[in-house]
């Protein structure tokens, strides 16, 4: 009983630690493992503002092991620090989103075979899209539906005005 309240007293002296000495304070930890903290700085120009950073258990950086609501914290779009609750949630969403996109994908790639097994190879190439001539609409080289090399200055109705 004695090894696990000196642990509450340690992790007590060191959240103090923290706040008088390094003058951070602790917001909150992820299931990563991230530490999230506020500060108090003055900047070049004497004006004391917040600081809000992050320290990762290996001391780098990586953005996707950041959830999106602590990003949010992070850049100052939120006020409060998120609840580990909030970010449960948040989680949980994500997955299922992910998981509709990854039936949605097996839809679609089922519903194009089908559709090449069938003899429709023309009409399934015709729906996917053509990046060759995407690329040539964003630089005007395709820009006419007829194939011709118009530019959009040039007009086949040239002295009509």
């Amino acid at each position: 009983m004695s090894g696990s309240r000196s642990l509450g007293v340690l992790q007590r002296l060191g959240a103090a630690f923290e706040k008088h000495v390094l003058k951070r304070e602790l917001m909150g930890v992820d299931d990563f493992g991230n530490k999230y903290f506020r500060k108090d700085e003055k900047d070049f120009d004497g004006i004391l503002r917040e600081r809000r950073f992050v320290r990762t258990p290996d001391r780098s950086y990586d953005p996707n092991s950041v959830p999106p609501e602590w990003i949010q914290w992070l850049n100052k779009r939120r006020s409060e620090a998120p609840a580990a609750e909030e970010v449960a949630k948040g989680q949980a969403h994500r997955a299922t989103v992910q998981q509709r996109a990854r039936m949605l994908d097996a839809e679609d790639a089922k519903r194009r075979f089908q559709a090449e097994s069938m003899g429709n190879a023309r009409e399934a190439a015709d729906k996917q899209p053509n990046m060759g001539r995407f690329l040539d609409q964003l630089s005007n080289k395709g820009a006419a539906s007829d194939g011709s090399d118009r530019t959009e200055g040039s007009s086949s109705r040239r002295g009509e005005g």
